[in-house]
């Protein structure tokens, strides 16, 4: 809230390593930061008053003494409030030698690009976007270093990643590569991805077409994600007259538990024809959440349930029937965030570049598909098939209390990024 007024005002804004707020005129407030002792540096992005957007983006994570120096880090940045004129600050390896800026847009993204322009203006051709994003779950994890491993929220899902993609794309603007580059390098950090809106995601889409999109997510250095199943979220709500305990009438939480067997059913009957060996081909579905209340006269239970599609699925018989067993409980259904399952193959050019960059690396590659949904469903519909996500850190991981990545594998995936973007494989 601070960061979003701050964001009104005018102001540079951040979040010191003791969680202090701290807003100025000046964009010096964030070497304030970083004396402090800086642990993430919170940007006041763009965005406007109620619109939702993550105003924070924690894009560095250094101990108390200023850091590991071992450890690639992109270097704390701050993005001038919108409307000034500015642009979104450096945010790589190299700082502001590289010759990178930023341009977040209008929805809170964090972005930058090489000195080659974006989107081939300058001849270049289509550019390779690097897509991570910036936003995390809900949960604080201290931050800590230890035995080489890095704990804290987003180290895995997904700021790993995203400071893995502004290394490699840095180490081509220290080590004097750009010119060389057949194709611009733009890397966006989108905001919303854990949210069902993808608004960053969706904020970029028609704004570039790439000719490759590396999606920043947890795949594992050594492997390269090409499938991500799709999603459909369902809100059921029923209210009953309150009736005596004793009496023979379901009440709200029994009527809802029943309508949650029903659906338990609906899938199981399904993936026993179609799906009965395989995962990533199932109708998955899991209970969000559970709610009920009373107030004397009425009560109601509320139900958030999420299915996972798998590719092809038509949601079509699926609203249809829960609609219709919705109706005999006199319920009410709300259908959001719905995205068609995504997959694309281990030939394509993107693909092929990774095998051999990974192999160059004296690794083993291989090759996954995941069962949740990423900013891949989002924008692979639209940008085509060669896009795959990759990033270090372990996937069983996203989402938990013990959420953390190994440095050594951080380190592999940004060699491996680099080795790629450098263009093994024409694109």
């Amino acid at each position: 809230h601070l960061l979003e007024q701050a964001q009104q005002m005018g102001l540079y804004a951040c979040i010191d390593g003791a969680g202090n707020f701290i807003a100025s005129t000046h964009p010096h407030v964030i070497d304030v930061g970083i004396e402090r002792g800086i642990s993430g540096v919170g940007i006041c992005e763009a965005g406007r008053e109620g619109d939702g957007s993550d105003h924070v983006g924690f894009l560095s994570i250094q101990d108390g003494d200023g850091g590991d120096p071992r450890v690639p880090s992109p270097r704390p940045h701050y993005t001038r409030p919108y409307g000034d004129g500015g642009d979104g600050g450096d945010v790589g390896e190299g700082g502001e030698d590289g010759g990178d800026s930023g341009d977040g847009g209008d929805v809170g993204n964090g972005g930058k690009s090489g000195d080659v322009g974006e989107g081939g203006e300058d001849g270049m051709g289509r550019p390779i976007v690097l897509l991570g994003h910036m936003d995390t779950v809900r949960g604080i994890i201290p931050v800590r270093l230890q035995d080489g491993v890095l704990y804290g929220r987003g180290a895995v899902d997904a700021k790993g990643p995203l400071a893995a993609f502004l290394c490699a794309a840095a180490r081509l603007a220290q080590g004097g590569h750009v010119g060389a580059l057949e194709h611009p390098i733009v890397v966006i950090g989108a905001v919303e991805e854990e949210a069902a809106t993808s608004r960053g995601a969706r904020a970029v889409l028609e704004r570039y077409r790439p000719c490759a999109c590396i999606i920043g997510e947890p795949s594992g250095s050594q492997a390269v994600t090409i499938g991500y199943k799709g999603r459909l979220l369902v809100e059921y709500c029923v209210t009953r007259s309150i009736q005596h305990s004793a009496g023979p009438q379901q009440n709200s939480n029994e009527v809802a538990v029943a309508f949650w067997h029903r659906v338990q059913q609906y899938a199981a009957d399904w993936n026993q024809q179609h799906a009965a060996d395989s995962t990533f081909a199932a109708l998955m579905l899991s209970l969000r959440s559970m709610q009920s209340d009373q107030d004397g006269l009425e009560e109601q239970a509320r139900l958030f349930i999420g299915f996972r599609l798998p590719p092809g699925y038509d949601t079509t018989g699926l609203r249809t029937q829960l609609e219709r067993w919705a109706v005999e409980d006199e319920a009410q259904l709300n259908f959001s965030g719905e995205e068609m399952a995504f997959q694309t193959t281990r030939t394509t050019p993107l693909a092929r570049s990774f095998i051999a960059s990974i192999r160059a690396t004296g690794r083993r590659p291989s090759f996954k598909h995941k069962t949740g949904t990423s900013d891949m469903n989002v924008v692979g519909p639209v940008w085509g098939q060669n896009i795959l996500a990759y990033g270090p850190g372990d996937a069983r991981l996203d989402h938990t209390p013990q959420e953390h990545i190994d440095i050594s594998e951080y380190i592999h995936a940004i060699d491996v990024l680099e080795l790629v973007l450098r263009g093994r494989v024409t694109l």
